[in-house]
């Protein structure tokens, strides 16, 4: 006598309808790198949430599983079908860190937000600027892009002449926000010549401005970007809630809503950025904090043409943003083709809530 198939229970059902849901969004999250929030910021909200929507997934697979039903291939070919964007966090290079001494002819670049020298609970004091200080320099690189740069008076305008005698003798720097105790902006420092600099105009509704500045190096002048696209702001209450749990539907609709209003605000900073990018006569760097996941339209536009350090010379999961929140990969060096990479790292070190990103580069041989 044929032994009867199994029928699915209640419960089945109902998760088998759940999977459907999640393994379609999942395929919509994979349409994020080419679709301008501006025209459907829902998607950007979905790709932000990826590494959610795969770990979902993962757990249907494992469910399906157990319980013996072929149900388990919907989220496997779904997770399969966008494989390259769901590793695009991950290197897959052997792991090469900067040499210390530089060799000749390397180029050694550092990408740093220092969050105002407030260290990550914005109250260790003066002791945090001297050991950013303490890293810059013993990393040495020859062109440093410091975000949420913070100088004007008192212990803090220390750093950059701090800076300054360590070998980085020309600097530009633009403030965005300018009060009597101190000025917040962004700053390229560079131990060599700085030949022309200047912003990069962005909308009116956006505070932050990227900087640009023109450098000599053996008698050839390249550009370096430094920028910082527009953050999800979110006050300290509503953090809390969040993480304590707490989200009901206001706290649901809030998040939604600044998520929203920074991923337009980013497009339309990018969309600014990319048009003066392209008038650029010169071989360019453009590294800063994109406040964005790789699989984001912001990182994908920018990095469109472009060499991605992690990508060309990362190697495994790499995270630069220390948070409570999960911890992603939101600050990035970027090169025209001209440049070879030659190494890559984060340095691990909580003086900020982003890390550090260090990377050599060469200009290739005409």
């Amino acid at each position: 006598m044929p032994k009867k198939s199994k029928k699915n229970t209640p419960v089945d059902r109902v998760i088998l309808v759940i999977n459907g849901i999640s393994a379609a969004l999942l395929l919509l999250s994979y349409l994020a790198p080419v679709t301008d929030p501006r025209d459907f910021w829902i998607i950007a909200i979905l790709g932000f949430g990826y590494h959610f929507l795969i770990a979902l997934n993962v757990l249907f697979i494992l469910y399906w599983i157990i319980r013996v039903r072929m149900y388990w291939l919907i989220s496997l070919l779904c997770i399969l079908a966008g494989f390259n964007l769901v590793m695009s966090d991950y290197g897959f290079n052997a792991k090469s860190v900067a040499g210390d001494p530089k060799p000749p002819g390397h180029i050694r670049v550092m990408a740093y937000n220092v969050h105002k020298f407030t260290g990550i609970e914005r109250h260790e004091g003066a002791s945090i600027q001297r050991q950013v200080r303490e890293l810059i320099a013993g990393k040495s690189p020859d062109i440093v892009g410091i975000e949420e740069f913070t100088s004007i008076t008192g212990e803090k305008a220390l750093v950059a002449d701090s800076l300054k005698k360590s070998g980085y003798a020309y600097h530009y720097f633009f403030p965005y926000n300018i009060r009597p105790a101190d000025s917040t902006g962004n700053a390229i420092f560079s131990k060599y010549p700085i030949v022309g600099a200047g912003i990069v105009p962005s909308p009116a509704m956006l505070k932050t401005k990227a900087v640009f500045a023109d450098i000599k190096i053996d008698g050839k002048i390249i550009r370096v970007y430094c920028i910082h696209l527009a953050a999800v702001e979110m006050a300290a209450n509503k953090k809390g809630k969040i993480l304590s749990g707490d989200v009901g539907l206001g706290v649901s609709s809030f998040v939604v809503t600044r998520l929203k209003l920074a991923f337009i605000n980013r497009s339309y900073h990018i969309a600014r950025i990319k048009r003066h990018m392209d008038d650029c006569k010169y071989p360019y760097v453009v590294m800063g904090d994109f406040n964005d996941t790789p699989i984001s339209y912001a990182v994908n536009e920018i990095g469109d043409g472009l060499k991605n350090a992690f990508k060309e010379k990362g190697s495994g999961f790499v995270t630069t943003y220390y948070s409570d929140f999960p911890k992603l990969q939101i600050d990035y060096i970027m090169t025209t083709p001209h440049f070879e990479i030659l190494s890559y790292d984060v340095i691990d070190k909580k003086l900020s809530d982003h890390k550090p990103v260090v990377c050599d580069i060469q200009l290739a041989n005409p």
